[in-house]
This record gives structure tokens, C-alpha cells and sequence, in this order.
């Protein structure tokens, strides 16, 4: 048992205590007022005891960590943060230096603050399709998010009162896992296309040079095989318990699209899949602070698959903080995968596992389940502009990096990466060794 003794028990504390030692430690723990502290103890005698103090003047020769306020507020507000590179990332909320603890840092305050995201709704930087920038942010710019630093923070307290406490259990049982997710954006680069379109855009295809969209044009007309028509390919080689489908299913942008989830053909296509794999919407691109549009496209994808739909990933994985998750949630969601560093590869909260969303305007731990994704086909390709090989490379050392934690991996790709077709030539065999990676970690069903 670990055993918090705080001055101060409030939801904050409770929700990274938590977040720390239950979701990644797997061991028993509790918060307790100071006055609880001799009570507890007798109670669990072999217990670990950790002090969360904002000073600490008899100097305790216990764990003592400094709270440094963040923890004990009940609002938002601008935060000037000092990181300190070491053996561990330390932030600094206070320019007062805590010389007197056994932690150089509010540890707590520093998983909290990086989890919750606290900094954009303070200092919310937006890019031109109203997602965050992420590299503007010094956590990000600095690479901070390359490492899962939660995981490192939990570890690095349950080593510290091990030490002090050999008849501590280790770590529970964690089991790494992982989840390929497939954003469905374009079913089809061909398909459903009248025949005067489909010439017309030959034209087109001559005009600005698009000489591998022609080719692929002409075959369509010749064959009817289109290059974004991979299904039956998924089907054959993606193992079907852990591949995970979002549908974009309506919108009114010329970012979502031509498909529209009323079209037999579509519909169809979502039918069979949906039979088959886990599915999830994927609300369209202006539907983040839309609670109507992201309600009226949930309830779409339920009618034309008639099965509930519970989880679901933002187009362009865009999402405003906290509207877009109060709108899922009102939706009836229960699990969104939309965080994702579009801009970079990492852990984006800084966790490599799922977590309960705290949503700092209530000030409250909610129901709603967070899967943040680690890497995406998207970025690797246009962002960090690598080739496949060597984005095979990036995707080996996150994935290492997220089982040695016995995280969840989560994946995003698409359709149209395993084409093969202009932009995406030679990404199939890739992806495809990918897969194979992810299958030979073991897992608890195997």
C-alpha cells in the first residue's frame, strides 16, 4: 500500500494519484489528511508513506514531495513553467528552490499538468484548420514528448520507496497491448464516379501533371480496380480483434470529402466492415465545437450499421479543449483516439496507455476514455517527409519504447497508405512489416 499524506486532499491530486499508481503502477494506494496519517498506518503497518507538503520545515527523512500549488487550485490560469533537464524532466511552477524535500520537484503538479494539457487552454495556438500547433509549445519543441514520462515519473517514485521499503510489491500486472486504427477519409479514389467524370478528369490529370493519378485512371476504366479499394487486402492480413475502423460519414467541407455514408456504395463498404472489426465515427472537419453535427453524424453511423456506436476519432484529428470532448461525451461516446501529435511522432500526454479525460473547466475526472495515438502514416510521410524504410525505423523505436512500459499502442494509418498509389508507392510492404512488429510482442492473449 502507498499512502499519500497531503494537507490538502483535492480532485486534482486524486485524479493523478490515480492516473500514477493505479493505471500505471497496478499497486494499491491511498490520499489521506495529515491527520489520518497515524490511524492509517496501523491499519497497514507495512505501507509506504509519501508526503505531499508545501514546506517542510522539521525536515521528515521520508518521501517528501513539494506541492507547489497547481494541485490545490480550482480554475484556470496562465502558468510560467521552468523545465530542468536530468536524470528526470523536472517542471517548476515556483521559482522558490525545494531544497528541504526528498523530490527537487512537484512530481504530482508535473504529471497533472502535462496529462491534462493544461497549457492549451491557457495559451491555445491554432494553425490554419483550427488544430493546435503543436510544435509551438516549448514541451514539444524540446522533444520533451519523445518519452513517456508519466510511465517514467511512476517507476521512478515506486524505485524511490522500494529502496526505503523492500516488503513494497513490485508493479502489478500490466500487459502491453496495441490498437491499428484506420481513418476511412477517402473509400475510394475511383469508384462511384460517373463515366463523363471519370473522363473529364483525364484532362485534368494531363493538365497538372499528374501523370500516376492518369495511369491509375485509365486502369480503373479498363479493370474497375481501384486503388484505394484495400479491404479485402485488410481483410487477409490485419489481425481483426485489434484493427479499429472510423468512418467519415457526412460534412459540409471540401475537406471531408465526396462520400457521404447515405450512398449505397459507402454504406455497403461501412456494412460489410462494420460486421466484421470494431467502428467508430469520425466527425468531419468543421464538427470540434459542434455538438449537433458530431450527435447527428454519430446517430448516422448507428443507422446504417445498426449496432451502438461508442468511440470515435476527430477528422484531420482536430479538437478544441474542452468543447469537443464535452460534445463527444454528450453524444454518448465513451471512448475518443482523436489526440495525436499531427506534427511529430511521441507520446503526445506524455502516457503510453488509455486514460480517464479530468476536465479542468468542471475541475473533475470524467467518464470519457482517452487513447492517444503515438504515430501516424500521415505525419511520417508529409510532416516529417521520411521515406518508407525510414519510417519504418520511427515507428520500431516508439514501439520498443511504449512496451517497455507495457503500454497500449495506438496507430493511426489509412486506406489509402497501403495503395501503393502516387504519394504512398512503396508504403504497403511497410505497413505490412509494421503489422508483423506489432504481433510479435506479446500481449495478454498470447
Amino acid at each position: 500500500m502507498i499512502v499519500i499524506a497531503t494537507e490538502n486532499k483535492s480532485a486534482r491530486l486524486e485524479y493523478i494519484a490515480s492516473v500514477l499508481f493505479d493505471g500505471i503502477l497496478k499497486v494499491d494506494y491511498m490520499v489521506i489528511g495529515l491527520s489520518e496519517i497515524n490511524s492509517t498506518m496501523g491499519r497497514y503497518p507495512a505501507s509506504s508513506l509519501i508526503y505531499y507538503l508545501k514546506e517542510n520545515p522539521y525536515g521528515l527523512g521520508d518521501t517528501v514531495i513539494p506541492n507547489e500549488g497547481l494541485l490545490d487550485e480550482e480554475t484556470i490560469s496562465p502558468k510560467v513553467v521552468k523545465f530542468e533537464e536530468g536524470e528526470l524532466l523536472r517542471l517548476h511552477f515556483t521559482a522558490q528552490p525545494k531544497t528541504n524535500f526528498t523530490f527537487g520537484f512537484d512530481i504530482f503538479s508535473a504529471a497533472f499538468y502535462l496529462l491534462t494539457e493544461y497549457e492549451k487552454y491557457t495559451s491555445p495556438k491554432m494553425d490554419k484548420h483550427g488544430r493546435y500547433k503543436w510544435n509551438s509549445y516549448e514541451v514539444y519543441k524540446k522533444n520533451y514528448h519523445q518519452q513517456p514520462l508519466l510511465e517514467v515519473y511512476a517507476q521512478h517514485i515506486l524505485k524511490l520507496l522500494k529502496d526505503k521499503n523492500p516488503l513494497l510489491p513490485e508493479a502489478g500486472n500490466n500487459y502491453f497491448d496495441y490498437k491499428i486504427t484506420i481513418d476511412i477519409d477517402n473509400p475510394y479514389l475511383f469508384k462511384g464516379k460517373s463515366k463523363k467524370i471519370l473522363k473529364g478528369g483525364i484532362l485534368k490529370d494531363i493538365l497538372f501533371m499528374r501523370f500516376a493519378n492518369l495511369k491509375a485512371r485509365l486502369k480503373f476504366m479498363e479493370d474497375s480496380k481501384d486503388p484505394y479499394d484495400v479491404y479485402d487486402f485488410i481483410d487477409a492480413n490485419f489481425p481483426k480483434k485489434k484493427t479499429h475502423f472510423f468512418f467519415l460519414c457526412d460534412g459540409n467541407s471540401g475537406h471531408d470529402g465526396r462520400y457521404k455514408a447515405t450512398q449505397p456504395l459507402y454504406k455497403n463498404l461501412i456494412q460489410r466492415i462494420a460486421k466484421k472489426y470494431e467502428v467508430g465515427v469520425h466527425p468531419s472537419y468543421n464538427s470540434a465545437t459542434n455538438a449537433g453535427m458530431i450527435k447527428q453524424q454519430k446517430e448516422l453511423l448507428e443507422e446504417v450499421t445498426s449496432k451502438p456506436i461508442t468511440t470515435a476519432r476527430m477528422h484531420f484529428v482536430k479538437y478544441k479543449l474542452p468543447d469537443t470532448f464535452h460534445h463527444l461525451l454528450a453524444a454518448g461516446i465513451t471512448d475518443d483516439y482523436s489526440i495525436c501529435n499531427y506534427s511529430s511522432v511521441g507520446f503526445p500526454t506524455f502516457i503510453a496507455r488509455p486514460y480517464l479525460w479530468f476536465d479542468l473547466v468542471a475541475n473533475k475526472q470524467t467518464t470519457l476514455t482517452i487513447h492517444p495515438a503515438f504515430v501516424m502514416d500521415r505525419t511520417m510521410l508529409s510532416y516529417l517527409q521520411q521515406s518508407p524504410n525510414e519510417a519504418l525505423e520511427t515507428f520500431k523505436i516508439y514501439l520498443q519504447r511504449c512496451f517497455r512500459y507495457a503500454g497500449t499502442f495506438t496507430f493511426i494509418m489509412h486506406n489509402e497508405a497501403l495503395s501503393n498509389h502516387a504519394e504512398w508507392e512503396g508504403w504497403r510492404d511497410v505497413i505490412m512489416q509494421m503489422i508483423y512488429e506489432l504481433k510479435q510482442l506479446k500481449t495478454e492473449e498470447n
